[in-house]
């Protein structure tokens, strides 16, 4: 739910590939079929009888340097990285078996026969003897890259045309004066549901199974938040800029006359537990248990740099809410001032803190909100 300049960078990378890939589907250039693939959710493997991978390790040889490493492709058939598998062995970043941080490998050299290494070496001066050919060929190059042009001009349009509006017409991330008409919602909630649908179209598919996971968790509690009532303003991914640093991202804001609610979202899986003091919380589905970081210390930093930018006085409620699928009876509700719900329950939750609070009511806190409110994304 952070959205910070790294992973811009890798959907950029992303779709350059995309873009590369489509140019050469054009000109019917033909690539030769591999054992592992990748799909926007992730690598599998095709073994030899053509049947996908599924709960079993695999001996492959990713290096071609003669020596197998050891990968595991999970019940979907998809490759474990950077975990532990289900029967207990830990695999790194690249999915490899390791033993006390050692990659585990056997050697290949009597595997290979000559046949092979001779198919090998035809295929790859197939692919040198193409090079040649296109980089002899000037006209083909040119059109290569007005067509490469021309896509990421296409992308960009469609970018521009499925940016998301508000019912008025105007952009989402607008600076202008806030009306009195809009000042029921400022966040996604006011947006026509068929504006993001190009949009999310092209790019869903290049995103992190992460990044998905947190944005349907968003847009639930946003679904829900549009029924919170006229006492609340809310806003959705705050970005509140630092010198030199990634900019602090909130969920989202319900800004009222008693307070500004802090929302964090956790779209977990599972049954979680943890308490204020520990560092890392645990979400378990079946046998296998996720750690993840402390939600309540989370959201109390983005309090306390939140403070810090708008310099006034203020209440502020921290809330963690979980989407459903998460179970949450083994967590205490209210940790160190901090409320913990889930979707379903989190307007009654909103209003009855709104209802028993004793502050003096905050008059101004429509500027606030539209203060607030440029640094929407």
């Amino acid at each position: 739910m952070n959205y910070n300049n790294k992973k811009v960078i890798i959907r950029i990378s992303k779709i350059t590939i995309f873009v590369v890939v489509f140019c050469l589907n054009i000109f019917k250039i033909n690539t030769f079929s591999l054992m592992v693939e990748q799909d926007p959710i992730g690598i599998y493997c095709i073994k030899d009888n053509g049947a996908r991978a599924i709960n079993e390790w695999v001996e492959i040889d990713f290096e071609g340097d003669g020596y197998l490493e050891y990968y595991y492709f999970d019940r979907n058939g998809y490759l474990i990285a950077n975990d532990i598998t289900p029967d207990g062995y830990m695999v790194n970043e690249r999915g490899q078996w390791t033993h006390n941080g050692v990659v585990q490998r056997k050697y290949n050299g009597t595997n290979i026969s000559k046949q092979k290494v001779d198919e090998t070496k035809d295929k790859l001066d197939q692919i040198e003897e193409r090079k040649i050919k296109y980089k002899n060929n000037s006209s083909f190059n040119l059109l290569l890259i007005i067509i490469f042009i021309l896509v990421l001009l296409f992308i960009v349009i469609v970018y521009k045309l499925s940016k998301p509006k508000y019912k008025d017409g105007s952009y989402y991330n607008s600076n202008k004066d806030i009306k009195d008409n809009q000042t029921k919602y400022y966040d996604r909630n006011t947006i026509n549901k068929n504006d993001t649908t190009i949009k999310r179209s092209i790019w869903w598919h290049f995103r992190s199974d992460t990044d998905k996971r947190g944005e349907e968790g968003e847009d639930l509690v946003a679904e829900n938040l549009k029924y919170i009532g006229n006492e609340f303003i809310v806003l959705r991914n705050i970005n509140l800029p630092r010198v030199n640093k990634d900019p602090v991202q909130i969920d989202f804001l319900c800004i009222s006359k008693k307070g500004i609610f802090v929302i964090e979202v956790k779209n977990w899986l599972g049954e979680i537990t943890g308490k204020y003091q520990d560092e890392i919380w645990h979400s378990k589905i079946y046998d296998i248990i996720n750690e993840q970081k402390n939600p309540i210390k989370q959201n109390e930093w983005h309090i306390d740099v939140l403070k810090r930018f708008i310099k006034q006085s203020m209440t502020y409620y921290s809330i963690i809410v979980f989407t459903d699928r998460a179970e949450i009876d083994w967590l205490d509700k209210e940790q160190n001032k901090t409320y913990i719900t889930n979707t379903s329950y989190l307007n009654n939750k909103i209003h009855s803190i709104y209802e028993s609070s004793g502050v003096k009511p905050y008059n101004d806190y429509k500027s606030v909100a539209g203060y607030l409110r440029r640094f929407t994304t």
